[in-house]
């Protein structure tokens, strides 16, 4: 009896640890810099009255935000607090697939994940959505395991949710499917309340699809990730395992040391338990159906990157976890070797992370770009202008920013594109203009600006990455500004050039 609660005493100081670790992670520097683009959105999106979706987010963010002063560190909370969950509940997951060890290591990579403490930082909606996928998983195994009410119900609520939260929860359908199909064969009715949970899932999902088939309009017509080819599901999982903040030489390294964990793992693969090995298929095939699916549609709408795939890590975790699990039992020295050299490349990347590096290629976050200080620019326009003044911005993501640290700045604030620059952002004009998304401040073309009759524009120019080059629509823009008007200063603020211009 006293071996046994110092047994259970060990493994509750295990996990407490690891809990520990993961929020400490996931807490510090939270609210250390300004918003970037995609969170000053989620604010103004959240805030306004427009329908677009998935929306259970932006609904928790807009009565999230008037309990607590408007700060990046209560905003950003909220996506914190959901990854915090996350670990909470895949360890309740990992206990269910295989015991206690299996959920410490399980819980023990997302603590540590690179990539999941990126998203627990930024005012976004993936860390809500890994806690619904891990949900929705946990209680369809539980459903199909003992056939209870409370389960079904509890699986659809959460797919639901899911659904509401991000449109990628539809891909589940494809291998829950499979897995039902072949879980207990000819057992129909498992087969019909599962069918029966898809109905009701969406029925409820329902009045949003109009809404639903709008965003893939707008997907099909604007999005910008390059087409999916093999390189981009292997830059995918190097994501996964090390986030965005590691060199290539190390996303590589990583890669080879999983594959040999799993290889080593594979040895034993037909010296498990039945119900073991009947787990690990399925959680096979949540990752790689899914996954193969979102490829083949990449090929026709470019949809296909790691972050909108964020869901999809956990199966590739559990996976991870397995092979890990394996190799403890089954060569401990090469475990020690593999696992400590994983570790280091973590600790790597997460050291990069804190301190504001990137120095991969962009491929290995295209669509990603590190937090760059907004409040100065803005500070320093704000303090000089003056009545009659207006700002032009010649890259979109200065617009939302200054909307929402310099409130009502829609009333002198535009966006100047150049009329023969035909590329992602002109084309989401076009959606703007035609009323289909809520207008986030005033776009204008070059001519229109005649219109404004301003005294004095201050005109920001910048490139995605900031990093002191600008892109083809700033250098327009400025060589326009330059042509008509007279300029009265220039100044760089890390990665984006405030010049102001009298006519």
């Amino acid at each position: 009896m006293v071996s046994y609660k110092k047994y259970i005493s060990t493994k509750a100081v295990l996990f407490t640890f690891i809990f520990v670790i993961g929020l400490s992670l996931r807490v510090f520097r939270m609210g250390y810099d300004d918003l970037w683009f995609d969170e000053a959105q989620t604010i103004l999106k959240a805030q306004s009255d427009s329908l677009f979706g998935p929306c259970l987010y932006f609904f928790i963010v807009k009565h999230w935000i008037p309990l607590f002063e408007k700060s990046e560190f209560s905003i950003r909370t909220l996506s914190c607090i959901f990854s915090f969950l996350s670990l909470v509940v895949i360890k309740i997951l990992g206990e269910y697939l295989g015991g206690r060890k299996r959920a410490a290591i399980l819980t023990a990579i997302l603590a540590l994940s690179p990539f999941h403490i990126w998203y627990a930082q930024e005012a976004r909606k993936y860390s809500l959505s890994v806690l619904l996928f891990i949900l929705t998983f946990l209680y369809l195994l539980k459903f199909l395991d003992r056939n209870h009410f409370s389960d079904w119900f509890l699986y659809t609520f959460f797919f639901t949710l899911g659904i509401y939260t991000d449109y990628y929860f539809l891909l589940l359908i494809f291998p829950e499917f499979i897995t039902v199909l072949f879980w207990i064969p000819g057992d129909r009715k498992i087969f019909f309340k599962w069918f029966l949970s898809k109905m009701v899932a969406l029925i409820m999902f329902s009045p949003w699809l109009s809404v639903f088939f709008k965003d893939v309009s707008f997907v099909n017509s604007t999005f910008w990730p390059h087409p999916a080819n093999f390189k981009t599901i292997l830059i995918m999982m190097e994501n996964f395992l090390l986030g965005y903040t590691s060199t290539p030489i190390f996303y590589h390294l990583a890669l080879l040391l999983v594959s040999l964990i799993l290889l080593i793992s594979g040895v034993r693969l037909f010296k498990i338990r039945e119900d073991d090995f009947k787990y690990l298929y399925i959680v096979f095939i949540f990752f790689v159906v899914p996954v193969a699916i979102a490829y083949i549609l990449g090929q026709l709408w470019n949809i296909f990157f790691p972050r909108v795939l964020i869901i999809f890590s956990i199966p590739f975790y559990i996976l991870l976890s397995y092979g890990i699990d394996k190799c403890i039992s089954y060569k401990k020295n090469i475990f020690f070797v593999l696992i400590g050299c994983l570790v280091f490349l973590n600790i790597h990347s997460l050291w990069n992370y804190y301190n504001r590096k990137m120095p991969a290629p962009i491929m290995y976050h295209e669509g990603v770009h590190l937090k760059r200080p907004i409040k100065p620019v803005v500070n320093y326009i704000r303090n000089s202008f003056k009545p009659g003044d207006y700002i032009f911005h010649a890259n979109i993501q200065t617009t939302s920013l200054f909307e929402f640290y310099w409130e009502k700045s829609e009333e002198f604030s535009y966006f100047f594109i150049s009329p023969h620059l035909w590329f992602y952002w002109r084309n989401l004009v076009t959606q703007y203009r035609k009323g289909k998304y809520p207008s986030f401040n005033t776009i204008i073309e070059t001519g229109e600006e005649y219109k404004t009759h301003f005294k004095r524009a201050w005109l920001i120019l910048s490139s995605w990455a900031r990093d002191g080059t600008l892109d083809e629509n700033s250098e327009f823009v400025q060589e326009y500004m330059e042509m008509k008007y007279k300029k009265q200063l220039k100044k760089w603020f890390d990665g984006i050039l405030v010049e102001l211009y009298e006519r």
